[in-house]
């Protein structure tokens, strides 16, 4: 395998699929440690690949499609354990796979994307850092899970802050509190 690559090809769960740890009906119980914190190649909806992680929902309620993430910081759950991002100066890890429309109730496993054209939640309380070109990097913000426009203050320069690029034009007016289009780009082998 070349350096760079996800660890393994075939993700067992489709899009959308809320994965339980425990399945009393089949009486399955599955493994931490080899399902949870590995990546996969995945086909979106529109046909294109993108890196997925399976993760575990920690934050205590319900995540929602397209919200950004980072990881839990409690010790030996790193790259395993998420919460939603609440600051521009949060680290991303990756966003909510857009095909979970009723949410991830917390303590459940999901699909996270790390790599790969996917929506974003664009909101700020600024709105001019709601507008973007295409090619405009964005960074969390501090509206539960949502991105923004990445500005030049050093708080939220940093590189390790950024989740991605957008894809599309946004504006204050029409698309703060809305979902748009981003290159989502914080896959690291």
């Amino acid at each position: 395998m070349r350096s760079g690559q996800p660890s393994f090809s075939d993700c067992r769960w489709g899009p959308g699929v809320i994965i339980t740890p425990t399945d009393t009906t089949r009486g399955i119980t599955y493994s931490e440690a080899e399902f949870l914190g590995r990546r996969y190649w995945a086909t979106g909806p529109d046909g294109k690949e993108r890196i997925i992680k399976l993760v575990k929902n920690v934050s205590g309620a319900t995540l929602l499609p397209c919200q950004a993430l980072k990881y839990s910081t409690t010790a030996g759950r790193w790259g395993k354990d998420v919460t939603i991002c609440a600051d521009d100066t949060d680290p991303c890890c990756g966003v909510v796979e857009s095909e979970y429309a009723g949410g991830v109730p917390t303590g459940k496993w999901f699909r996270m994307v790390q790599y790969g054209e996917h929506e974003v939640i664009m909101q700020t309380t600024s709105d001019a850092r709601v507008t973007c070109a295409v090619g405009d990097p964005i960074v969390a913000s501090a509206d539960n899970g949502a991105v923004h426009k990445q500005n030049g203050t050093a708080a939220n320069a940093a590189v390790q802050n950024r989740i991605g690029w957008m894809l599309q034009v946004t504006t204050n007016g029409t698309n703060n509190g809305l979902k748009a289009s981003a290159l989502i780009d914080v896959y690291q082998p």
